[in-house]
């Protein structure tokens, strides 16, 4: 039989210890709430893949972060798959960061759908795509949040001071522009704000030689292809 949907609590700080939301996340079956008896989550190992559909709700307000130790890798903080349907509660994102290029610093929703409820999403950044040779890359996009092909639903909900990375140039090889969205990257996707802020998001101002290497672009938000 299908089991039916439940609750389960977060009971733990940790990253990776019973009672961890990485454990929740593990245990839970499509249709769950996550609900928290702590206050913060500091993560650091990795970021957060969400392939349930699923509620994660905050109460009075939880905090989710990258620890800010020096040896912690950067990650993002959730990546939301494709197909499903996470739903966020007062929760704050921060301090998530993407090093290789990649969008989403604070989230990256893949093809999904996201709904954030009275949440913040803030101090979260893009970094520069790895490279060999000549080669010049652009920053990642969406320093808080990158939606591709998928709906991003926000309500009373703050984006604030987020960052893309300002791409690499290589002496003797091209330019290339900071990384657009410093706030939101959409790509393909449909974004709906509802009584929300965006606000002191910046983007990259792009590497460059003589001729060329722009400043990306859309500092709050950043539409390509896509329906707001």
């Amino acid at each position: 039989s299908t089991p039916r949907a439940g609750t389960i609590t977060v009971t733990s700080t940790s990253d990776n210890d019973p009672g961890s939301l990485r454990q929740a996340l593990a245990d839970a079956v499509a249709g769950d709430t996550i609900d928290f008896s702590v206050a913060s989550v500091t993560l650091t190992s990795e970021q957060l893949s969400v392939t349930k559909n699923l509620i994660i709700d905050g109460g009075t307000g939880v905090t989710i972060q990258r620890s800010s130790v020096a040896t912690i890798p950067d990650f993002r903080i959730f990546t939301v798959n494709s197909g499903i349907t996470l739903e966020l509660r007062k929760i704050t994102i921060t301090n998530g960061k993407t090093s290789d290029g990649t969008g989403g610093g604070g989230i990256f929703v893949d093809g999904g759908s996201l709904t954030l409820k009275n949440c913040t999403v803030s101090g979260n950044a893009t970094g520069d795509e790895d490279f060999s040779g000549t080669d010049a890359y652009p920053g990642g996009y969406g320093g808080g949040i990158y939606v591709k092909s998928g709906t991003l639903t926000l309500e009373n909900t703050t984006v604030s001071s987020n960052t893309t990375s300002n791409g690499k140039f290589v002496y003797d090889g091209d330019n290339y522009e900071g990384g657009d969205g410093g706030g939101i990257y959409a790509d393909t996707s449909t974004v709906i704000l509802k009584s929300s802020s965006v606000t002191q998001n910046t983007t990259g101002t792009g590497n460059y030689n003589a001729s060329s290497g722009d400043g990306g672009f859309g500092g709050g938000i950043c539409i390509d292809g896509a329906a707001a």
